[in-house]
């Protein structure tokens, strides 16, 4: 929704026209209980996503789609001309998604079904004033937004420091081999004064004593 101007228009209302006023209305029948909508409760109505309003049901119609004043509507209230506005309720049709808003391009028939239909709102030109038998509804316009402030930039970081390589531990002394010491002038070679096997060794027998014949 953009550029959605204050409609100034009240029922009984005269005074000089304000130069950037919309040229349309959109009206209600007089003894609707409906006074003022928000710029987005009627967006909503038209778009066919709420029905009920303040607990009245709602029934939106429009004139000519082609007109400069619903065309103007149409761009201002729900940002689409009139070939969009007729795609968009094509495919909610096709899904089932609700009923589109009443078209009618005859401008006394639209008045005469606003002032009998309790609930209906209309939208018709502002150069015709507010007929006998409805009135206008008002709605403020949205708040202006401040533009938005560009973000501060981020500080720039550091670059990184290339970390210090981890201390090397300290090698451990490697120790001398160990030489088995000299031996000395007087000792005694392995097996020197061994006693062969068998030196000296007593055959079997000898020496042994026969026995003695029987007498």
């Amino acid at each position: 929704m953009r550029n959605l101007l204050l409609i100034t228009a009240l029922l009984g209302l005269t005074g000089p026209a304000v130069a950037d006023a919309p040229p349309y209305t959109v009206v209600t029948s007089a003894d609707s209980p409906l006074a003022a909508l928000k710029p987005e409760e009627i967006e909503r109505i038209y778009l066919g996503r709420v029905q009920t309003v303040h607990d009245v049901k709602v029934l939106p119609a429009l004139g000519d789609v082609e007109s400069p004043a619903v065309a103007r509507f149409l761009d201002d209230v729900l940002a689409m001309d009139g070939r969009r506005f007729e795609s968009y309720w094509r495919k909610r049709l096709f899904s089932s998604r609700g009923v589109p808003p009443k078209v009618e391009p005859s401008a006394p028939e639209l008045l005469r079904w606003v002032r009998k239909t309790p609930g209906a709102v209309a939208v018709i030109p502002a150069a015709e004033g507010v007929p006998e038998g409805l009135k206008a509804l008002t709605w403020a316009p949205p708040p202006t937004a401040a533009p938005p402030t560009e973000p501060a930039a981020p500080p720039t970081a550091a670059p990184p420091t290339a970390e210090p390589p981890p201390p090397v531990p300290p090698r451990r002394p490697r120790h001398p081999q160990r030489r088995p010491p000299p031996r000395s002038a007087g000792h005694r070679p392995r097996g020197a004064g061994h006693r062969p096997r068998g030196a000296g060794h007593r055959p079997r027998g000898a020496g042994h004593r026969p026995r003695s014949a029987p007498g």
